[in-house]
């Protein structure tokens, strides 16, 4: 972290109301896609708002070039190629590794599913920084896009839906928003890469959803075959309109077999009239003109097709100007949170910790003294956690839920017990207790599970942080000066990981 100069700290003053201290932080953000990859340097400044850290500031400080992802094979990306890549990028920005103190690498589309993408995930992470994250997952990156887009703003300052669409290479990702609110968030298999060709128009690889879409169309295309323009132009107009099916944009089911990778955008009955859509990604590119060559797949023919698709339903097209860095912008920009207001943390050596999966639940505190009790608590907590711990968590969860009621020593000691029998036999011998409560009273429920504890293990318990289920965290160590605690809420899903149960739509900060 770098020390926040004076006349810098004044200005932050002024355009945070409260604001009492701040902290500049270096951020990086890697996109590492199915067609392209990027990175993106930034300085995001945090000021305190009342109970929390907000963002007042962010300025990007270097962008890469885009690169078409470099794989040795279909199935594996080539670590040696993005190595270069990188350290050609950080000497082009004038920085050095211990000058970032925070970001997030991101896997996204089909170089998620490569063979090594784990592998060169935690790598890049390793070497990058010095809290630097690995993230993947549909439901993150469709949150970092429409962040990155900036469209929570602008639906804040526009009356109706907004639904945001980024179209990669391998998947497209949908969110739609109302008055600066996330309403849903999903992904789709559809992209410009599912089938690709060499210089010449041969086919050179068909994913499965490509063809699935190929069987459908009754067409004729093969790995080694000629890809007729026409016939590229039908397969990408099928695949345009079943985004905008999808999206809720065209008002009618999709054809064909399905293409979710999610839980739907809006559940049917609930489906809000959309009355305006923007796109980013790389697709997006041909859909605002900004791009006219080919790369030796649909782009050009899906971005065209979406264009005149929202042109003829006459929907709203709203401008985005930097639609290929969206999602890298939301990585290096959005990717940390501080928790500060009441935290608790009896032993600073345990951090940091990075991989904890979140535990979100549902607890009914009530209102009054005699609501609750420890053994209520603890039968609660068991029957909730049964089937999570039954999933083989690598690592302790992290326990997060809703304070409701007056925060008496009573009722304070009474959740600390109940949590700490609830989780002691699920935390190995060097796991500390973490919880995440939403309400300002992590400070003193902390110390009472340190007391239900006895000891035994380590406790940290913060507040001001926004999770939601399926999340992991990272917690780094105290921010000088403020005492503040670092936080990366992401998603971890990688090829073979499947989340249990259903996908909340919640948007992270």
């Amino acid at each position: 972290m770098h020390d926040l100069d004076e006349e810098h700290y004044h200005d932050i003053g002024e355009r945070i109301a409260g604001g009492d201290d701040a902290v500049v932080w270096t951020t990086v953000g890697f996109d590492v896609g199915s067609s392209t990859t990027q990175i993106v340097f930034s300085r995001v400044t945090l000021a305190r708002r009342d109970a929390y850290y907000v963002v007042a500031d962010r300025a990007v400080l270097h962008e890469s070039a885009v690169i078409l992802t470099p794989y040795r094979s279909p199935e594996q990306i080539d670590q040696k190629q993005l190595a270069r890549f990188i350290d050609n990028e950080y000497a082009a920005a004038k920085l050095k590794r211990q000058d970032v103190d925070t970001g997030a690498i991101i896997l996204t589309g089909l170089a998620l599913s490569t063979a090594n993408a784990r592998a060169i995930a935690d790598a890049v992470a390793d070497e990058s920084g010095r809290f630097v994250a690995v993230s993947a997952g549909d439901i993150l990156e469709a949150r970092l896009a429409a962040s990155g887009t900036g469209v929570p703003a602008l639906s804040a300052r526009r009356k109706g839906v907004i639904v945001h669409i980024d179209i990669g290479g391998g998947t497209t990702k949908l969110s739609a928003w109302r008055n600066g609110k996330a309403l849903g968030v999903a992904a789709i298999d559809v992209g410009a890469r599912l089938i690709t060709f060499d210089g010449d128009g041969r086919v050179v690889r068909i994913e499965p959803p490509a063809a699935g879409i190929v069987d459908d169309l009754r067409l004729d295309v093969k790995v080694g075959a000629t890809l007729d323009p026409a016939v590229a132009e039908r397969i990408a107009g099928a695949m345009a309109r079943n985004v905008l099916r999808y999206a809720g944009v065209l008002r009618e089911p999709p054809r064909g077999r399905p293409l979710l990778r999610t839980a739907p955008l809006f559940a049917e009955a609930d489906a809000p009239r959309v009355d305006a859509v923007i796109f980013s990604g790389g697709v997006s590119e041909y859909v605002y003109g900004r791009e006219s060559r080919t790369f030796g797949d649909l782009g050009l023919h899906l971005g065209r097709a979406i264009r005149a698709e929202v042109a003829a339903l006459g929907v709203k097209l709203l401008p985005f100007e930097r639609g290929i860095r969206a999602t890298v912008l939301g990585v290096s920009q959005h990717s940390m949170q501080l928790s500060g207001n009441t935290i608790f943390v009896s032993n600073p050596d345990e951090l940091p910790l990075r991989n904890l999966p979140v535990f979100a639940a549902e607890l009914d505190l009530g209102a009054g003294e005699d609501d609750l009790d420890a053994r209520s608590i603890t039968r609660r907590l068991d029957e909730l956690l049964a089937p999570y711990v039954s999933t083989g968590a690598a690592r302790a969860p992290v326990l997060a839920f809703k304070w409701t009621g007056v925060p008496t020593r009573r009722r304070l000691d009474a959740v600390a017990r109940g949590i700490a029998r609830a989780l002691e036999p699920r935390l190995g011998s060097a796991d500390p207790c973490v919880v995440i409560v939403d309400g300002d009273v992590a400070g003193v429920l902390g110390a009472r599970l340190e007391q239900a504890f006895a000891g035994r293990r380590g406790v940290i318990c913060v507040d001001g942080v926004h999770v939601h289920e399926f999340d992991h965290l990272d917690l780094g160590a105290y921010a000088p000066y403020t005492r503040a605690l670092p936080v990366i809420v992401k998603s971890l899903l990688f090829a073979g990981q499947k989340p249990h149960g259903h996908v909340h739509a919640g948007h992270h900060t």
